[in-house]
Formats: C-alpha cells, structure tokens, sequence
C-alpha cells in the first residue's frame, strides 16, 4: 500500500482580497496532514473519511458533478490510472467531536485525489492547476485557491489571486508560535464573498481606499516574513491587519472582530496592544482567531489557559509544516 500526505492551510491576511485578480495574501501550512492509502488489492474508486466518523465511496457513473472527487475525475478527463482504490482521509482536520478547524480539508482532498488519478511524474504544477479547477468547480466556480496552493507546496507563502493563481515560498520565522482559537458561529464563505464583491461595486471609493491600505499593510508583513523577523513590527502589522479585516468586515455585513474564548479559571486572552503578541480573524468572518506571539509573549495564566482551551477543542497548535506533496512510504 503506497501512502502519501498534504498539509492542511490557514490565511495569515488578505483576507477577500485574494479573490481579485493580483490580490496578495500570506498562507501556511498547518502542522496536521491529510492522507491517502493507495492499494493495489481493492477496486479502482476512492473512500473518504471526515470528522465524525463519516464516510463516501465514489465510483465511476457515481454522484456525477455532486461530489470533489467527481469534480478532480472530470476536470482530468475521467482518466483510469491502474493502481487500485484509493482512501483520502482527512479527520486529522477536525476535532474529536467532529468540528472542521478551518485548515483546508476539501482543498487538501482535491490534491490527493489528483495525485491518485495523475500518471506517474506528472509535474507537481500540473497537479495544482487540476486540483484548483475542480475545487472551484466543486464550490460554484468560486475560490481563490490559496488552500489548495498551500497544501501542494507546504510551508508559508505569498498567494496572488486570479484566474490563474501565483504561490511564492517564503520563512516563517523560526521563534513564531502560532495558534487557531475558536470564536463566533460558522460562516459561509462564498456568501461572504458575494457580499464583498456587491460592495466593491456599490461603494467603489470606500473600497478603492480600505483595499489599498491592506495591499500596503500585506506588502509590509511579507517584506517583515522575508526578513525572518519575528520582533514588535509583526506584531503590529498582524494587529492593523486585523483592524483592517474588522473594518472590511463591517463594510460587508460579516463581522470579523477577533472573539476570543473565555479563558478557563477567567479572563479574555491577550490583550491588544502587546509588543509579543497579535490577534486576528482569518478567513470569512470571525470562526477562527489566529493567535501569533514570541516564545514569551504570553504570561504564564494565559498559556494555562490556551492549554486548557486545546483540552477542550477549542484551540489549536499551529506548527508550520515545510513539506507539502509529501510520500509516507509503505505500509
């Protein structure tokens, strides 16, 4: 049995602005991976399991256009590659009681699933430009791709938005820590994004002068990346990239507020305004909090508590993962 793997994603900034065309974003690849098991004794299809124990089989003929596999096997041209069924297991990306963690788990699914039909030595580039057209197809013809980018290549990354997306490698300062913490109520993205572009139209000088401070602010935090710093100018881009995201949140009617958790024992998290760590929404709306800070630029109590929200499931570790197509050998 051939095993290989992917990394989930998280959008550092650049929120919206990623699905216009030139529109610059800084992603990562979380630490948690997704997996597919080739075997060569089973017939020729793909299983997936999720979070909560769920599971899908897809076939040839089989949920025709209502499935992500099927979208992969039509985009490719329903190629029949002769080497046994497939299984893309992605629970990795959600908690114990089955919650998603906002990590890229169909986009990572996309990229497998190309990889399983593709012939062998097909150039990694190639199984990008498949996995993103068939995850668009898939989500309405909607979707940056920066999660599916991200997965491809692993580690963290300046994204360009557009009809054909750019993905350009990056450091992730080594001393960053970073976390995702659970705040408010789920939220659609492509609602989202439908909102964001009605806006853009209808109020096109409010726009024109919010989009263009984040371009300068995202600029900023990538020249700071590349730089490998890890000091208080992060810091505080991550906080006026969050204040811009909140602004753009409310513009659009998707409240994007950074909602940390009640701390366990009391308390609100960190503050803002500390010089070792930033707060911020990513993706649409306010699900997901990312958290980023120095090794100590949280006090004692307050890693307690993250500790005690990770028990929970309501925080998560982020540990950035360099590989992204990645073989997992035998077995």
């Amino acid at each position: 049995m051939d095993r290989w793997s992917v990394p989930g994603s998280v959008l550092i900034a650049g929120e919206y602005r990623i699905t216009d065309e030139g529109g610059m974003g800084a992603a990562a690849a979380g630490g948690r991976r997704a997996l597919l098991s080739v075997d060569a004794e089973i017939p020729f299809g793909v299983s997936g399991l999720w979070g909560g124990g769920e599971r899908s089989r897809w076939t040839p003929g089989q949920d025709e256009g209502k499935s992500a596999v099927d979208a992969v096997y039509r985009v490719m041209g329903g190629p029949r590659p002769p080497k046994g069924g497939a299984v893309v297991d992605t629970r990795d990306f959600f908690d114990a009681s089955g919650r998603k963690w906002g990590l890229g788990s169909s986009a990572a699914a996309a990229v497998l699933t190309a990889f399983y039909f593709a012939e062998d030595g097909v150039p990694v580039e190639k199984l990008g430009e498949w996995a993103l057209d068939a995850h668009r197809s898939f989500q309405g013809g909607r979707g940056s791709g920066y999660d599916v980018l991200t997965s491809l290549y692993g580690g963290a990354g300046v994204f360009t938005g557009g009809r054909r997306p750019g993905w350009r490698a990056i450091e992730w300062p080594g001393q960053l820590c970073a976390r995702l913490l659970r705040g408010g109520k789920a939220v659609s993205s492509s609602d989202s994004v439908l909102r964001y572009r009605q806006w853009k139209m209808t109020a096109e000088r409010e726009a024109e002068g919010l989009l263009a401070e984040m371009d300068s602010l995202i600029m900023n935090l990538v020249a700071e990346f590349t730089g490998a710093h890890s000091g208080s100018a992060l810091f505080e881009l991550i906080g006026e990239l969050g204040k811009m995201g909140a602004a753009l949140g409310e513009a659009i009617g998707v409240p994007a507020r950074p909602r940390l958790p009640e701390f366990p024992g009391g308390g609100s998290g960190p503050a803002e305004g500390r010089s070792g760590a930033a707060v911020k929404c990513v993706g649409a709306g306010d699900e997901l909090t990312l958290l980023l800070h120095s090794p100590d630029g949280l006090t004692r109590a307050e890693m307690r508590g993250i500790e005690e929200l990770e028990k929970r499931g309501d925080a998560l570790e982020l540990k950035v993962d360099s590989e992204g197509l990645r073989r997992e050998g035998n077995g």
